[in-house]
């Protein structure tokens, strides 16, 4: 039990000096980048409760198919993935998504984005490219290009974010890519 008072003293001094993002008065409206209590990565998302970015609100809409394609529903599903809960996006009937939702804690700047991402070996008809992304608002955080055809992966990427966001900002998952696919987001978190 001691041990657990001692790891809740750097956290309850955080809040009572204020905590805030470039702010030592930890004025209201200012976000709050804690750490986590465990030391561990704070979620920035829910896997349940991405949805399908309306293309109006579609940050990625100028590579949206000239013709919209209505993807079947488990184009993009939550999967177990080895006793992790992901996101799936398939892209046999469906090469073109974006989901967004809100995020649910403060970012700041500072904070490491922490993209972990699986995707089974690529192939397609002919070679192509595939393209991941994040944006959080307004900016393009992290995005890669992966070849088709490739091997099976998994990556870890860290983004070091260069400015503030409150929690409720929000966040695009975007994937497009030729070919039949599959692709396993599995963990946005920020690391402090």
């Amino acid at each position: 039990m001691a041990r657990n008072l001692l790891k809740m003293i750097p956290v309850a001094a955080a809040l009572l000096i204020g905590g805030a993002c470039g702010d030592s008065g930890g004025h209201s409206g200012a976000p709050v980048c804690d750490p986590s209590p465990d030391g561990g990565r704070v979620q920035l998302v829910a896997h349940e409760d991405w949805e399908v970015a309306p293309l109006e609100a579609d940050p990625f809409a100028e590579f949206a198919p000239a013709v919209t394609q209505e993807c079947p529903v488990d184009a993009r599903l939550l999967e177990d993935f080895s006793g992790t809960l992901s996101y799936s996006v398939r892209t046999l009937d469906c090469g073109y998504t974006t989901v967004e939702q809100p995020s649910l804690v403060d970012t700041c700047a500072g904070d490491t984005l922490y993209v972990w991402i699986w995707h089974f070996a690529l192939t397609a008809p002919e070679n192509a490219t595939a393209h991941l992304a994040v944006q959080i608002g307004d900016d393009r955080v992290w995005e890669k290009a992966i070849p088709i055809p490739s091997d099976s992966g998994l990556f870890t990427d860290r983004v070091p974010l260069t400015k503030d966001y409150p929690a409720g900002t929000p966040v695009y998952f975007h994937v497009r890519n030729h070919g039949s696919n599959s692709y396993n987001l599995l963990e946005l978190s920020l690391e402090r």
